[in-house]
């Protein structure tokens, strides 16, 4: 997989990304556009981006500033770039993949993370090493790097999590953005503040956790939330709402082979975790992310569909600070990169 340092202002750290990956930006601009109008008309597209777009400079202009970078080194358009980070606009259909995570706490917070996508943007996939003055290191994965998936910083905050589809998605802030600057947190309750932001146009299920044992799944909307402890410390999720408030904003239908597939999927992860008569470490996590279900249980954790596949997995040790980031499907990739992040 890709890895990049960046550093120096926002703009800069945009600008060094799309001019290393000019190729991935424009290939995922014309891919999202060609997309969206199977959807909605470019105008509307166009339409909703500067509303989102203006509320968006207002609370946070610096990932603004990233974007336009971004744009700038690539040569694409930075609209056409917004765009692709308003999510919101996939409301009839998605492309976008179904997610697992698993938490372990026993004395040491260890996180796993599998990232569903179609193939295609497993080539496209990320590392970045952000160095920007006055916050602390970021360690990301996502599409072109600009997009965050997944990340952790230097204070030992880490967030993950899960696509969801809540039926109130509304004008506001990209829920991708708002993971991007949820990374850049220095404390856990500001990471949880800025997940639950009253302008967010939606939300994931956002997982955010520190190296001082602190962990809460957040499913959220655009107007509502839940907060989702661990449980004998164990915490698993996947793509549907867990809780029984957060039921009447889920979109999908509940007989759908995705619905059914995200309940089987999270039950597993936690059946795979309770086997364990030991303590549960980063080899045992990677086991349970590279498991393959049968045939007739609809449950697999490592996927290999051909519109959906694992394009990549994370795991991080909160004590130590070491991160390994796995390309493609973690059963048999042989290319990993581990990093410590402090």
């Amino acid at each position: 997989m890709e890895y990049i340092r960046v550093e120096g202002t926002h703009y800069a750290c945009g600008f060094q990304l799309g001019n290393k990956y000019p190729a991935s930006f424009k290939e995922m601009v014309r891919d999202y556009k060609e997309y969206l109008v199977t959807i909605h008309s470019w105008e509307k597209c166009l339409k909703l981006a500067n509303k989102c777009l203006k509320i968006t400079k207002v609370y946070f202009p610096w990932v603004i500033d990233e974007l336009e970078g971004a744009a700038k080194g690539a040569g694409v358009d930075f609209l056409e770039l917004f765009i692709c980070s308003i999510e919101e606009l996939y409301t009839v259909k998605t492309p976008f993949g179904k997610c697992s995570d698993v938490l372990v706490n026993q004395g040491r917070m260890l996180v796993g993370h599998n990232n569903d996508l179609s193939p295609l943007y497993e080539e496209m996939l990320v590392i970045v090493d952000w160095n920007i003055p006055e916050e602390p290191r970021q360690l990301s994965v996502g599409v072109c790097g600009i997009f965050v998936s997944v990340g952790i910083n230097c204070l030992g905050l880490c967030v993950t999590g899960n696509e969801v589809s809540p039926n109130d998605d509304r004008v506001g802030i990209p829920r991708l953005l708002l993971a991007r600057v949820a990374m850049a947190q220095e404390t856990f309750e500001d990471a949880v503040n800025v997940t639950l932001h009253s302008h967010r146009a939606s939300s994931y299920n956002t997982i955010i956790s520190s190296k001082s044992g602190e962990a809460l799944s957040i499913e959220g909307s655009a107007t509502d939330f839940e907060l989702l402890k661990m449980t004998d410390g164990f915490l698993a999720h996947t793509n549907h709402y867990l809780s029984e408030k957060m039921n009447k904003y889920e979109r999908d239908d509940k007989l759908s082979l995705d619905y059914v597939n995200s309940c089987n999927r999270c039950k597993k992860i936690l059946d795979l975790l309770n086997r364990y008569q030991k303590a549960v470490n980063i080899d045992d996590l990677v086991e349970i992310l590279s498991y393959h279900g049968t045939s007739e249980g609809n449950n697999a954790v490592c996927r290999h569909d051909k519109d959906i596949k694992t394009v990549f997995s994370f795991l991080a040790d909160l004590e130590n600070g070491e991160i390994t980031v796995i390309k493609g499907n973690p059963c048999v990739s042989l290319d990993r990169r581990v990093f410590r992040i402090y």
